[in-house]
């Protein structure tokens, strides 16, 4: 298993990484980079496992919010589907009708 080395909030890190999974394993760690840094931005003075625990919350809270809005969109996205088999069931049955009197 190769390591990769990231850098998070001008510290580098060593990172065991399943093979082929480098390009993510970067992409990941400049996600956290640049939450840990707009933390650190703030001005508030922080020791590095405090700056980590709040990265971890303020991610944990996007990841939250998301899945919250997948939730709503997925229930939003059944009601649609529920109106519009329900404008064709109508308009089945008027077709039905219609060939019925014909």
């Amino acid at each position: 298993m190769p390591k990769v080395a990231v850098k998070l909030n001008g510290k580098e890190y060593p990172i065991n990484c399943p093979e082929g999974q480098e390009e993510r394993l970067h992409e990941i760690a400049g996600l956290v980079d640049h939450t840990m840094r707009h933390i650190a931005g703030k001005g508030v003075n922080m020791t590095d496992l405090r700056l980590a625990v709040m990265t971890c919350m303020t991610l944990a809270d996007q990841l939250l919010e998301l899945r919250d809005q997948s939730a709503r969109m997925t229930a939003d996205d059944e009601a649609v589907l529920a109106s519009a088999v329900a404008q064709l069931r109508s308009k089945v049955a008027h077709i039905v009708n219609a060939v019925g009197q014909a």
